[in-house]
């Protein structure tokens, strides 16, 4: 059961979105480990990172000095049946906090540092782990002595905090809808991927997937 423990520091000077410099740490913990469970193997993964420090200016807010305050949880499991084909059912659960309030001096939105995701939480790179809560069930397998590897997967997607924004996979608000205290609605939606790849040889891959995406009442 290897233990990763971490701490990351983020600095970036002045820029015109941050008149204040922002500088702030990550520190974190990971375990995973995989063994023999009956004739399959069984595995799995959780982490959980805590950030704080100087998040700099934001446009909204009421003070220069806005400071950091965020989380976030993720976990997997997932078990290897045995024979040729590998059939692997599995299951994971993530969540990155959000922020309740844009205009006090408080940042409570997670920021999963140096992203794309792609494509941790759906091939659709609709969602980050940012004011995310998610679950995903999965199934896959391999045929043809691992010539074809074929997954399934389904994704449901909330926010952590109604009030803040819904993220894509680069991290960006942008092009989806933006935060508002208004808002009332958590559940984004649901995503379906599927995925086929066939190696030819060593160094050709053929790839193809079909994803879907439906929405739910915050959309």
């Amino acid at each position: 059961h290897p233990l990763d423990l971490y701490i990351l520091f983020d600095r970036e000077g002045d820029t015109a979105n941050n008149a204040a410099k922002k500088a702030f740490a990550t520190v974190g913990t990971r375990i995973s480990s995989k063994y023999a469970a009956g004739k399959g193997m069984l595995g799995y993964t959780a982490e959980l990172p805590y950030q704080f420090g100087d998040h700099g200016t934001r446009a909204a807010a009421s003070s220069a000095d806005v400071k950091i305050e965020a989380y976030a949880f993720a976990a997997k499991l997932g078990y290897t049946f045995p024979g040729a084909a590998e059939i692997r059912l599995g299951g994971e659960f993530n969540f990155g906090s959000g922020d309740d309030n844009a205009s006090d001096a408080v940042s409570k939105t997670f920021n999963n540092l140096y992203p794309t995701n792609h494509p941790f939480y759906g091939f659709m790179d609709y969602q980050s782990w940012r004011n995310m809560m998610a679950w995903n069930a999965n199934v896959s397998g391999n045929l043809l002595q691992k010539k074809i590897f074929l997954l399934a997967g389904f994704w449901n997607f909330k926010l952590a905090d109604e009030r803040d924004a819904w993220y894509d996979a680069a991290g960006n608000a942008a092009g989806f809808r933006a935060a508002s205290a208004a808002n009332r609605e958590t559940s984004v939606g649901n995503e379906i991927d599927l995925l086929a790849r066939y190696e030819y040889n060593t160094q050709v891959l053929f790839e193809a997937g079909w994803s879907y995406f439906m929405m739910d009442a915050f959309i």
